[in-house]
């Protein structure tokens, strides 16, 4: 049975979309709505999009693009190597294999499963098995015997307390793995289509629902999946990778390519695979953790901004920043103005310099601008900008402006993003911004009568800008009604 909506999995998105690298599984348009852009150019911009464990020499990835389908001859084309530059790959690794050999505009980026967040509302199943045979191409052979696998999940079931199959598209295109599943009474979902816009963030929350993935051959699924924090495990009776399973390729028709192609089939074959990843070959309930591994193949560390995505494209040109005052003036201005989406539309467009947009939040919150520091800080978290003075600013326009999400948000960051600072940094941070701002919010709040919204910021207060040790006002502070912690703070802070 097809559970993808008990699970909530994000629904299919077909569109009209070139079928060029930047496009398969939906990366381009992820950038793009990341940004506003709204129908970008298409670009030839080659950015790896799975796990290339099977590339070895630059011309695997620096090479001409054979696009189309052999059921579809009149769309087939070819998009010469050189269109397809710069060469956006994973990690290092592959920056350099390309460079040495002459590529030098390569640059690593991670690969675009890498800028999906994780989202917040899904939940692991305990005890959940997923599992996930190897996918093929439209029109191409199974790799596996399916009773035989299937037969194999069923004696391994009752150690689990949940058992969920993953097809992919293309096999569900070529009549595999359905009917057997079904006969079987597995539970079922839909998974990554090439050309489904929605697929990057689909694949993330399943991997994110499951405890465990299992599969009988290797794929980019073992880095997501591990990346994601699923036990992986290699198991069971494994796929089969002929030397030709790509022979109704375009490609297979270029002697050239062709021989690239076998190169690839290569490496997925077991024999190879179990030499260089042992680990790998256990069975599903002792599957192994391998975050650390995952995050440097798909090189995670290696992210760089949307903006910088967009201007890698061709979509946007690369522009001098502007300068931290001049940010600052922009935001004063939009938000006298109660401009909201033109705000959110600059800091979109603009150069983005995480130092200068925090240097900026920092002046908006010493000048009381708490709507327009709450918006910057939202928007600077949902890049990643990891500060304390973004997760404070989350929690306090939580609480002021009534949003419970990003007040959780900022108050689960802020103690692990305080930790580092040195003392002289809190305090800094303490009197300068903090204090300031709590005081004028509490002081409001206490002759409002509104208890409710004094609790939760005295909360904040407790967390952000505590009174020290040693001060006879705070003696048995915590144990105190929030009402007259409100008070103490308030009078500690102006004896401060």
């Amino acid at each position: 049975m097809d559970i993808g909506r008990e699970l909530k999995l994000p629904g299919f998105l077909k569109t009209n979309v070139v079928p060029v690298e930047l496009n398969f599984y939906g990366a381009a348009k992820m950038v793009a709505d990341r940004l506003g852009i709204v129908d970008p150019p298409t670009s030839y911009v080659s950015w790896s999009h799975g796990w290339h464990q099977d590339v070895v020499r630059a011309d695997q990835l620096a090479c001409d693009a054979h696009i189309g389908l052999p059921s579809h001859p009149d769309g087939k084309f070819i998009i010469k190597a050189d269109r397809r530059r710069p060469y956006l790959v994973a990690n290092k690794s592959f920056e350099k294999l390309l460079r040495d050999a002459g590529y030098a505009d390569t640059l690593a980026v991670g690969l675009p499963f890498s800028y999906v967040d994780r989202n917040p509302t899904v939940e692991r199943i305990p005890g959940s098995l997923l599992v996930m045979p190897t996918h093929v191409l439209v029109n191409m052979k199974g790799r596996a015997d399916e009773v035989e696998y299937l037969e194999y999940i069923r004696s391994i079931a009752p150690q689990f307390k949940r058992v969920i199959f993953c097809i992919n598209l293309a096999c569900l295109a070529n009549g595999m793995w359905l009917e057997n599943l079904n006969k079987y009474g597995f539970d079922y979902v839909f998974g990554a289509g090439l050309m489904d816009q929605n697929a990057l963030f689909r694949m993330r929350h399943l991997f994110d629902s499951v405890e465990y993935m299992t599969s009988n051959g290797i794929g980019s699924h073992f880095v997501y999946a591990g990346l994601c924090g699923v036990k992986v495990s290699l198991a069971g009776p494994l796929d089969d990778y002929p030397w030709n399973l790509h022979q109704n390729e375009p490609a297979w028709q270029d002697p050239v390519e062709r021989e690239k192609l076998i190169l690839s089939a290569s490496r997925f074959r077991h024999d190879f695979v179990r030499s260089v990843y042992p680990w790998l070959y256990v069975e599903p309930a002792q599957g192994v953790a391998c975050y650390e591994w995952a995050k440097e193949e798909i090189g995670l560390d290696y992210k760089v901004p949307f903006e910088e995505l967009a201007i890698l494209f061709g979509w946007r040109q690369r522009s001098e920043p502007p300068s931290e005052q001049q940010l600052l003036d922009t935001f004063l201005q939009l938000d006298d103005a109660n401009d909201i989406p033109a705000m959110v539309h600059h800091f979109q467009t603009m150069p983005y310099q995480p130092g200068n947009m925090v240097s900026v939040l920092l002046r908006l919150l010493t000048l009381q601008r708490l709507r327009a520091a709450y918006l910057l800080a939202m928007l600077l978290h949902k890049r990643e900008c990891h500060h304390a003075a973004v997760a404070f600013t989350q929690a306090l326009g939580g609480i002021l402006f009534q949003n419970s999400v990003e007040q959780q948000t900022g108050m689960a960051l802020l103690p692990a993003l305080l930790a580092p600072w040195s003392e002289a940094q809190k305090e800094l941070f303490r009197k300068q911004v903090a204090i300031p701002i709590l005081s004028r919010s509490m002081g409001s709040a206490l002759q409002q009568g509104q208890l409710p919204l004094l609790q939760q910021l005295v909360t904040l207060a407790n967390a952000a800008a505590p009174v020290p040790d040693g001060n006879a006002l705070y003696a048995n502070h915590a144990a105190l009604p929030a009402l007259q912690q409100a008070q103490r703070l308030l009078l500690s802070w102006q004896h401060a």
